[in-house]
Parts: structure tokens; sequence; C-alpha cells
């Protein structure tokens, strides 16, 4: 019997990807997603008619709306593979809203409700922020099953088992990541495997306060870098493991042995913990690992959400920027959320763009500067939020990296001119009808220039529209409410 086998013996084994092709030869119970799973699956060829089946269909509709469909097409898809549940995650940006995180959950359940799958079959996967484990037990309560993810805390996990959810993630791999980047040279990694690996410890730690003190919050380990975790863990209510882990423990016929086991828990001398919001706060505060994971996979999830779904929405089946038929208002909310939620992402290239794009605001006119003015606001809001949560520099650097900024301006003004020119010429011919693919526009500039080709896909659209007169230029401007 192969070690897959063996695990599935003592505890139910979870398939974690959003490729659904794969998942057959593993016979996993249930399955996981969630936006970077997605976003990797979509961007292979086997799965664009799905793609292009979801946009067409939905092309009208706002392009947060169109995420959720297609983030439904692939669960329903992975329903006709496993008997169980699916996890379906809910936007990472509404992380600190409990008002549209619940409204966000209830139109991915009827989503599911239409289509003929019943909710019991669905999982609502929610960070374990505060907002979003008091959102989840609301949920519970009308019956609709959450799924607590983003969890690196014992506290959070105390939290989830209190408001009654029905499943919680801790992330063993990425515990383990941070206090091995802590440790650096110090560490020791066979000292630090098995039992004794951190991220180990805390999914055991958990497993046995549930266990002791009768919670009946599933307990489901995830985010695994090596198969020695998922073996520390067997016996866990359920194990995530990705289709490479499945693949390896399912070459291997060497012998698995339970490791958690729930008499033992039961018998331990461990006390319970009660947390209202202020005590959860507080101690999330003081667990660094915790702080930073949280914030992190919640950063990360957001850019694949914002930044990938939704550019490979807008882009559609056919690869134009406008294709999917989302619409100036798509640009306008994408555009807004390139300035913030995408920094880690495009990185310094996305500031080049942006130098670009103050440029544009002498184009043509009154209507461009306006533009000019959107692109620059984007520019500070970017610079502010990378001074304090989104990329984590000592001060030092942030002012060698302004130091360095100023040194390219130089540079970049004397390029201004060549590229105003050229997005004119841009501007033009789309609005001409000569040039219809705006993403080879966007990729010829970005190449000419040293940008980012997604940033200027809206650039290069919003500039032929200025120049055909579609755009309002009166709507066009910051929404500051978005970006704190």
């Amino acid at each position: 019997m192969n070690q897959l086998d063996q695990l599935k013996q003592f505890t139910t084994v979870v398939a974690d990807t959003g490729n659904f092709r794969q998942l057959a030869q593993f016979t996993p119970r249930d399955a996981t997603t969630n936006p970077s799973l997605i976003l990797k699956a979509v961007q292979q060829p086997e799965y664009a008619p799905l793609l292009a089946d979801t946009v067409t269909a939905h092309r009208a509709r706002p392009v947060e709306a169109i995420v959720d469909e297609v983030l439904v097409r692939f669960g329903l898809e992975i329903l006709k593979v496993v008997p169980g549940r699916v996890s379906t995650e809910v936007d990472a940006r509404l992380s600190f809203d409990r008002a549209a995180t619940l409204a966000r959950a209830r139109r991915l359940i009827a989503l599911y409700e239409a289509a003929g799958i019943s909710r019991e079959r669905v999982l609502i996967k929610i960070a374990a922020t505060w907002e979003g484990i008091q959102a989840a037990a609301e949920l519970e309560r009308d019956g609709i099953r959450c799924n607590l993810t983003l969890l690196f805390a014992f506290g959070q996990a105390v939290a989830c088992g209190a408001a009654g959810v029905r499943l919680i993630s801790p992330f063993v791999g990425r515990i383990y990541d941070w206090h091995k980047k802590a440790a650096g040279a110090a560490w020791d990694e066979a000292a630090r495997a098995g039992a004794n690996d951190p991220g180990v410890q805390s999914v055991s730690r958990i497993y046995a306060y549930y266990k002791k003190h009768g919670i009946a919050t599933e307990v489901m380990g995830a985010s695994f870098r090596n198969v020695g975790q998922i073996k520390a863990l067997a016996g866990c209510d359920l194990l995530t493991i990705s289709p490479e882990l499945l693949a390896t423990l399912q070459a291997s016929d060497a012998p698995l042995t339970r490791a958690l086991d729930p008499q033992a828990a039961r018998d331990a001398d461990i006390p319970a913990v009660h947390l209202g919001e202020a005590a959860f706060r507080w101690a999330l505060n003081e667990d660094a690992m915790a702080t930073e994971k949280l914030a992190e996979g919640i950063r990360a999830f957001a850019v694949d959400a914002a930044m990938g779904l939704e550019v490979a929405l807008q882009r559609g089946p056919s690869g134009g920027a406008v294709a999917a038929g989302v619409g100036h208002q798509g640009h306008q909310q994408h555009a807004s959320k390139l300035g913030w939620t995408g920094f880690e992402r495009l990185g310094p290239s996305a500031l080049q763009a942006l130098d670009h794009a103050v440029q544009l605001g002498r184009v043509h006119g009154k209507g461009a500067d306006a533009l000019g003015q959107l692109f620059s606001g984007h520019r500070v809001l970017i610079e502010r939020k990378a001074k304090t949560r989104f990329v984590k520099l000592h001060r030092l650097e942030i002012q060698r990296l302004g130091a360095a900024w100023a040194e390219r301006a130089l540079k970049w003004r004397l390029a201004g001119r060549q590229l105003r020119q050229q997005l004119r010429a841009d501007g033009q011919q789309v609005a001409a009808g000569q040039r219809r693919d705006l993403t080879d526009v966007a990729k010829a500039r970005a190449h000419d220039f040293g940008g980012n080709a997604e940033l200027f896909v809206v650039v290069v659209d919003l500039a032929h529209r200025l120049h055909a007169g579609i755009v309002d230029t009166g709507l066009v401007g910051l929404n500051p409410g978005r970006a704190r």
C-alpha cells in the first residue's frame, strides 16, 4: 500500500489545486482552491475554452462578478471529480469588511445553488481576520459552511472554534518559511524536521486543543513544503496537499504511521482559552510571525484576484484589453487597483510605467491632463504604501530607492517626449480602428520604454478613448476610499 493510501486510513486527503484535470488520479475526497491556484490554471491553454465560455456568458457584468463566476465554474468542474466539498475563496480585499464578506459569500453560494449544487458541498474560504471570523459565525448560523484560511496563530484558531466555523486551514509551510528565514544561518533543518517543525507544532497544538475541549471545527493542515511535514501530521482531520506532493506520497510504499491521536489529546492537560476582540487583536499583534504572514497572505491573494484574474478577464479570450466587454468602468476600477494592490507584483517596472503615464497628461489637452493627474496620484499612493505596508524596506533602503528614482527621473524626462508622441499615435490609431489589439500595443510600448505591459494596457486604452471622445473626463479620478 502506498503512503497516500496509508494516509487516507486516518486523515481525509484534500487536493490543493485549481487544475481539476489532475484530481482523478489521486481520488481525494475534497478540493481547495484560491485565487493564486485559479490564476495559475486559467493561464494554461487547456482551460482557455472554459474561461472564454464563462467570460462570454457574463460579459455585461462588472469584472468582480465575472471573477466570481470563474471561481464557481472551476468549483463546479472540481465537484464533478471529488465526491465531497470544494472550497471557494471570498475576495481577499474584503478581509477587513464584515458586511462585504457576508454579501460576497452569499453571492458565491447562490451561484452554486443556481447550478444545482447544495451548500453542504461548498466551503466559503475567508481570511481569519477578526472581521472574517465574525462574518463566518453569521454565515454558519445561516447554514453556509466556512473554511477560515490564512491561519497562523493559536489565537485565530481559538476564535474560529468559538465562532463555530466548520473548518480552519493553518498554513504549515508558511510558518516554517518564516522561522527558517528568521533563524538564518542558525537554522538546523534536521533538528527542526518532523514533529519539531514549527508549522507542524502549530497545527498539532490546535488539533489537541480542539479535541480536548470538544470543539467540532475541523482542522485541515495546508501549505506543505515537504512530505515530512505531511507525515508528521498524519491523523489530522484533513490535510490539503498539492498534486506534486500527492504524487510523491503515491510513489512511496514506505510505512506511514499515525502521528496525531485524538484520545491522547483528550487526556492531555490543556486549559481553555477565551478571547474577545481586544484580546484577539493583542495576541495577534504579539505574534510577529502570524501578523506578518497574515498580512502578506492577504496582499498576495488580493494581487492575484485584482491584478491576475481581473487582468486576465479584461484581456478576454482574444487577448484584447476590452474583449471581455467590461467597459470603461472596469478599466477605471482596474487602474485604481493597479496603483496599490499590485505593487509587490509589478515592482519597479510599475513605477517606470507610471512615470511615463504622468507624461501622458500633456498628450491631448485638458482631458488628458486629468488622466495624467490620475496616474500621478497612483504614483504618490504607491510610494506612500511602499513606505508602510506593501514593501518591507528599511528606512535607509527607502531613501536609497528615492535617490535612485531621482537619478532616473532625468533619463525619463528625456524619454518623455518620445513616449508622449508614441502614445498619441497609439491612441489615434486605436480610435480610428487601425489598431484593435491593445495588448500588442501595450507590449510594444513596454518593450520600448522598459515599463510594465499590464499597466500600458490601461494607459493606451484610456488614451485612445480620450482621443475618440469616449471618456467623460469628469469621471476620471482617484477613489481614495478603495485604496486605504
